[in-house]
């Protein structure tokens, strides 16, 4: 439902559907998310650079870092949430590649145990949680600088490249070679004088304030502490997905759904999450499906569209518009010998 900054949805992102396909009931997972009217999520790396470019710009102003709290809608949708859906959609799910999903498989899992020999030493070295989250708030930027070097390697032939890496994706840009080339035709420095003010802005405050670089360096601190204790949670393989997923789209949202670990963690009182973006991050059991249908008539009730949209819903629907249109469509199928779904025909 239309809300007065945010869209209430089930949004289809490539993080869930990355997810999704490591579960036997992916295509419906996907369908799911475009039964409840998926937005058009952009992906995680499109998000992120649309934050970092803006705190490129802060940084190159000289302003003082800050931590945006009130970001614009177009970071990460394709278009506007607020607009009249179409009464039809058509869309194809194209299956990713058996090879892709056992490669993700691999590397999520080796995800897991390189993240749990990190959160292992902070524990045998007793470090607190603001200092850990200080250092994998240091490590968000460290990654971008890594990456984009290593881009360079391979297209440079000085490193091998693994046989599961997509070689297309070599011709793609790093947001460490983008930087290099905006620094370069703004300042007009060299490609090494650029080279090292992008990884000097990667490293900065600027960056580690950056939205998801805040919440990813929360999270991965709260999961480092829950290991700790007579009862230790220790990391899953699953949990790489879910930091993405929240650190990405949860400045975005109204309302964001979890499990009930990644909620409570969420709502620790040293975390808070979803605080500083007004976002409510909560998991949804059973139980709980009252009081969310309750927050959802709220989000309904506050929405200025609302009471528009609802009126223009009952035109539409008092003069036959939809009827009419589910009869054509229809038709348009029997004539090609296909038949149309109970939803169409007379459902």
């Amino acid at each position: 439902m239309p809300c007065p900054t945010k869209s209430f949805c089930c949004p289809g992102s490539s993080v869930l559907r990355t997810e999704a396909e490591f579960s036997s009931y992916s295509s419906e997972i996907i369908q799911l998310s475009r039964e409840f009217g998926d937005p058009g999520l952009k992906g995680q790396l499109e998000i992120r650079d649309n934050q970092l470019f803006r705190a490129l710009d802060r940084f190159l102003a000289g302003e003082a870092p800050r931590l945006e709290t009130e970001l614009p809608p177009s970071d990460a949708f394709k278009e506007s949430v607020h607009r009249w859906l179409p009464v039809y959609n058509i869309s194809v799910n194209m299956a990713t590649p058996v090879e892709w999903v056992n490669s993700r498989r691999t590397t999520k899992d080796a995800i897991r145990k390189e993240v749990e020999q990190i959160y292992r030493g902070y524990t045998a070295a007793n470090i607190p949680f603001e200092e850990i989250r200080k250092r994998e708030a240091l490590g968000f930027g460290q990654g971008i600088v890594e990456v984009g070097k290593q881009c360079l390697r391979r297209m440079a032939g000085l490193e091998p490249i693994p046989t599961e890496v997509d070689l297309v994706s070599l011709l793609m840009p790093s947001t460490l070679g983008t930087l290099v080339h905006v620094l370069r035709e703004r300042l007009g420095l060299s490609y090494l004088e650029a080279a090292a003010g992008a990884e000097k802005f990667l490293l900065s405050d600027h960056v580690k304030l950056t939205p998801m670089a805040d919440i990813t360096s929360k999270l991965h601190a709260g999961i480092a502490m829950s290991c700790r204790g007579s009862t230790p949670r220790m990391p899953k393989a699953s949990d790489s997905y879910d930091i993405q997923h929240i650190a990405t789209f949860a400045p975005y949202v109204d309302v964001m759904i979890t499990d009930g670990f990644f909620a409570d963690l969420c709502n620790q009182r040293r975390l808070r999450v979803g605080d500083p973006y007004h976002t409510q991050i909560r998991s949804l059991g059973q139980k709980e499906v009252p009081d969310f249908m309750d927050e959802i008539a709220r989000l309904v009730r506050e929405a200025p569209q609302a009471t528009l949209a609802d009126r223009i819903w009952d035109a539409i629907e008092e003069g036959g518009f939809h009827q009419e249109m589910a009869e054509r469509f229809a038709t348009y199928l029997r004539e090609r010998r296909v038949d149309p779904p109970d939803s169409i025909d007379g459902g």
